[in-house]
């Protein structure tokens, strides 16, 4: 079953107890500055593989990177995957089927106007 499975260790569940005391911590100390802007940006994928895609976006909606072109009437906003697929050179079905690469994903930033260093 998939729905509500429980995360491997050593993975922490943010709205676990412990989840709730490591993120309080981070706060105190100024190390979650980032969650901010970028909960405010959620975005549910369209697609099981497109998780890699729509976290690019929710990255370029909290930089506040313009897309150049419209969403919807009047803004100009990455409303969904097909924004980014559209514009970079990646094929829309091969990520179907297979999600992307890190390298992709830091391919896909630059090609929006990131500056992406890849770091493992």
């Amino acid at each position: 079953r998939f729905q509500h499975r429980i995360l491997p260790q050593p993975l922490i569940q943010l709205s676990s107890p412990h989840g709730k005391i490591l993120f309080k911590e981070s706060l105190l100390s100024s190390n979650a500055e980032a969650f901010f802007p970028l909960s405010e940006q959620f975005l549910n994928q369209s697609d099981p593989a497109y998780c890699g895609i729509t976290s690019l976006i929710m990255v370029l909606n909290a930089f506040g990177i313009d897309p150049n072109v419209r969403w919807k009437g009047g803004w100009r906003w990455y409303g969904s995957e097909d924004m980014v697929l559209e514009t970079c050179c990646i094929d829309p079905e091969r990520v179907k089927r297979a999600g992307i690469l890190m390298e992709e994903y830091r391919s896909l930033g630059r090609c929006q106007g990131l500056q992406v260093d890849l770091k493992r």
